[in-house]
């Protein structure tokens, strides 16, 4: 009975945090307009570029204009990151980042832009090459401009 009485709130907190996760879209709808999947594919490209000179200069919070949304897990993350490679010396640069595929969420309004992404992360004299299918999650604000909810790694799994 002990044991009932100490596992049960753990087991009670494990289902209410699995089910405030993230949650990805079902039904995707591909996004056939030329001028949409330039501006993603800009947007994306540009994110990346200065994502990584933000996180080597240590100024991630240039980022916060142009492309995040504040308070987000992934907002989060990203100092996190930052503050990771930063105590390990490390140094992140892109190698190549390939769209592919841009998609359309109706229900919430959401795009995902998938793309082929290389970076390589130099430490000391350690060199790590990472490739990785990534799917970028994109809202498009009131005024026209896209802003970054999340990254999603497609190669890991979920569950």
């Amino acid at each position: 009975m002990r044991t009932l009485i100490r596992t049960l709130p753990m087991f009670l907190l494990f289902i209410v945090l699995a089910a405030c996760g993230y949650n990805e879209p079902e039904q995707l709808e591909e996004v056939t307009d030329e001028e949409v999947i330039e501006k993603l594919s800009t947007f994306v490209h540009d994110y990346k570029a200065e994502m990584l000179l933000a996180i080597n200069e240590n100024q991630t919070e240039r980022l916060e204009n142009d492309f995040l949304i504040p308070n987000t897990s992934f907002y989060h993350a990203l100092h996190r990151l930052k503050d990771d490679l930063q105590k390990s010396n490390a140094q992140k640069e892109l190698i190549s980042l390939d769209v592919h595929d841009v998609w359309y969420d109706p229900e919430e309004g959401d795009y995902f832009v998938e793309a082929h992404e290389h970076v390589r992360v130099v430490t000391g004299d350690a060199v790590e090459d990472i490739e990785r299918e990534v799917r970028f999650h994109t809202v498009e604000g009131s005024d026209g401009t896209y802003r970054l909810y999340t990254i999603i790694n497609v190669n890991e799994e979920r569950y």
